[in-house]
């Protein structure tokens, strides 16, 4: 893995001078090329470590790229980085799907039973599609993205990752106290907890890419109006949202992950 973020870091240098980004095809190209890694990567993610450090590094670069995007409007390789975040996120993508892939079964089966047998994962899942689907809809309409103008969007976007970082760390502080502690560690409680967490991290992993989809291809539409701000604006939420839940995920699994880690460094013989 080392090497792969050494030959990323390698090719994201000496690409600087290449055209990459102008034009839609250069972006395609880049789609096409991260499918085929991909596709070359897959003997490597057969083994969960592999994809894990994978999501992990393409997770960082993409969030790392996107926050250069929203910040850094004099940036004179806009373009340069805006091909490398699409990139990545496709890579990010593709083994979030694979890492879905193999345990869909197990996650399909585990939160259908509890949204039919738990209120307590059932109404707060349909609160949440509701909420997001109404959010969208209201953006869409005059009434709505006439609020989303240049002068504003950065002053937005940035109280939205300020909301998505305290909203991650604050539920994790909640669950340091004693009481709620304890509650976790209840079998109900936590398999509700982690239901709403897993299904929320997949409809926020579809809402960024579909977004950032429509900001690549529907362009020159978005531009025409004041759409534009709101769709960038939905393509960092997602993202935000995306990103507080998969700290989320990785907070619920991280006693897992260090077993699975002690079994697998465990000296043999």
């Amino acid at each position: 893995m080392f090497l792969v973020m050494l030959l990323t870091g390698i090719a994201m240098a000496a690409s600087l001078p290449l055209p990459l980004g102008t034009s839609l095809w250069s972006h395609n190209a880049g789609i096409v090329v991260a499918l085929a890694a991909a596709a070359a990567a897959m003997p490597a993610w057969a083994r969960r470590r592999h994809a894990t450090m994978t999501l992990a590094f393409t997770g960082i670069l993409a969030t790392a790229t996107g926050a250069m995007m929203l910040y850094t409007k004099g940036f004179p390789y806009k373009d340069w980085l805006t091909w490398w975040h699409v990139f990545v996120s496709v890579v990010f993508t593709l083994a979030f799907l694979l890492h879905w892939f193999r345990n869909h079964v197990r996650l399909v089966g585990f939160t259908r039973s509890l949204l039919t047998r738990d209120s307590r994962v059932g109404a707060p899942q349909v609160l949440m599609l509701s909420a997001v689907a109404a959010g969208f809809v209201w953006t869409g309409l005059p009434a709505g993205r006439v609020h989303f103008t240049p002068e504003n969007y950065l002053y937005l976007s940035s109280w939205t990752v300020l909301v998505g970082v305290v909203f991650t760390y604050g539920i994790w502080l909640a669950y340091r106290t004693r009481g709620l502690r304890a509650r976790l560690a209840r079998t109900p409680h936590r398999n509700a907890a982690r239901a709403l967490v897993d299904t929320g991290l997949w409809l926020f992993n579809a809402g960024a890419l579909l977004t950032g989809f429509a900001l690549l291809y529907l362009s020159e539409f978005l531009r025409g109006g004041d759409l534009k701000y709101a769709s960038k604006w939905w393509h960092t939420a997602t993202s935000v949202g995306l990103l507080a839940l998969l700290a989320l995920h990785i907070g619920f699994n991280a006693g897992l992950l260090a077993a699975h880690k002690r079994r697998f460094d465990r000296p043999t013989g």
